[in-house]
């Protein structure tokens, strides 16, 4: 339920020069002309590349008031992986691949890092609720498990304790202030953003400070409040739950049902850390790679060079076609001398090995992409 204040309590009173008091730098929005992403930069920081995309060419935006760059940055999660750790992972991230593309391997995508904050929404509010449930509440129960005894030939009676749950009715009011629950700020249909944004652990949070953004940009967020509010409903519902359950002394808790009224809204936003790279592939399109900020771990497609491949076995084709040349030239020698028949023989039946041996590469490569 979308609360009746909704926009009235918004932290949006902010004025959106270049410099503004909430960012403490002096700072410029730039929009990718491909992705359409818009972030907020330093003024000394210039971005070659799109982190989204890669596209290479950025428009100024002027007209600053469509934009969510007046919200805050509360909280930050700090870049906290390795450098040792990014390493290591982009090194074994370009390994292990049948013909990799010319443009995978670790130099390359080490020197194209970004680092990159992307927004989500955190919200406060003041709530009051009349709620109802069912608290679960463990107890043992002792019982008797029978069983036939061979070395005595007869029953046996054996004491057990079983856990139970006793369910009991519970209803009360709640007024609480909850702070800081978490809401998405990117409409993203991006699966590896995602697999990204999935796994950061918001608990390891800072105060924003601006020299964050020295060597940063910032994605700012184009998920409006109100759609993001379907996200942040249930979150404040079980944060509420839970604390009932606390209340209520109860091992478990179920069928919460409550009727919220929330007051004081405030939104603003966490930034969550990413480096973000690229390769190109056979065809020149451009392949993302996304590192986590915090674990280091990396999400990105991994794709055998099948141009390599079949190249791979075109040297196979020819080097197997000189050796049967060779074979077929010994062959007729063997004509005037009879003992170089077994070595013409040994020269032929290896170009035929490495001639079946053409398609190796191509299969591993095709295997590979398509696993």
């Amino acid at each position: 339920m979308m609360p009746d204040n909704f926009s009235q309590s918004d932290k949006q009173d902010q004025n959106t020069s270049h410099s503004q008091p909430i960012w403490g730098i002096e700072y410029t929005l730039l929009a990718c002309e491909r992705c359409k992403w818009v972030y907020l930069v330093k003024v000394e920081v210039n971005p070659q590349n799109c982190p989204a995309c890669f596209h290479q060419t950025f428009v100024p935006i002027t007209n600053m008031e469509e934009y969510s760059s007046n919200y805050p940055p509360e909280l930050v999660i700090p870049f906290s992986a390795s450098e040792s750790l990014i390493i290591k992972n982009i090194e074994s991230f370009a390994s292990g691949i049948p013909y990799a593309p010319e443009d995978l391997n670790y130099q390359a995508l080490n020197q194209r890092l970004q680092r990159i904050y992307l927004p989500a929404w955190l919200v406060d509010s003041d709530i009051y609720a009349e709620w109802s449930a069912e608290a679960g509440i463990y107890y043992d129960a002792l019982s008797h498990l029978d069983h036939f005894d061979d070395n005595t030939g007869g029953w046996v009676s054996r004491q057990v304790t079983e856990k139970r749950i006793r369910w009991e009715p519970r209803l009360g009011r709640l007024r609480r202030k909850y702070q800081n629950i978490p809401g998405p700020a990117l409409q993203e249909s991006d699966v590896l953003l995602h697999q990204q944004l999935e796994t950061f652990n918001t608990q390891k949070t800072q105060p924003y400070q601006a020299s964050i953004l020295e060597k940063a940009i910032v994605r700012l967020p184009d998920r409006p409040h109100e759609d993001a509010w379907t996200d942040v409903h249930p979150a404040f519902q079980a944060t509420a739950m839970e604390e009932c359950r606390l209340a209520c002394e109860a091992d478990q808790i179920r069928q919460f049902r409550w009727q919220p009224e929330y007051e004081n809204l405030n939104w603003t936003l966490l930034l969550l850390p990413l480096y973000s790279t690229f390769y190109q592939d056979d065809e020149g399109q451009t392949q993302k790679v996304l590192i986590h900020g915090q674990t280091g771990q990396l999400t990105g497609q991994k794709r055998g060079s099948m141009k390599r491949a079949q190249k791979a076995s075109l040297n196979l084709l020819i080097a197997a076609g000189v050796i049967f040349i060779i074979g077929l030239i010994l062959t007729a020698i063997a004509v005037i001398l009879p003992p170089l028949f077994a070595l013409a023989g040994i020269f032929l039946f290896v170009a035929i090995l490495i001639g079946v041996g053409t398609v190796i590469p191509i299969w591993r490569v095709w295997v590979y992409n398509h696993n």
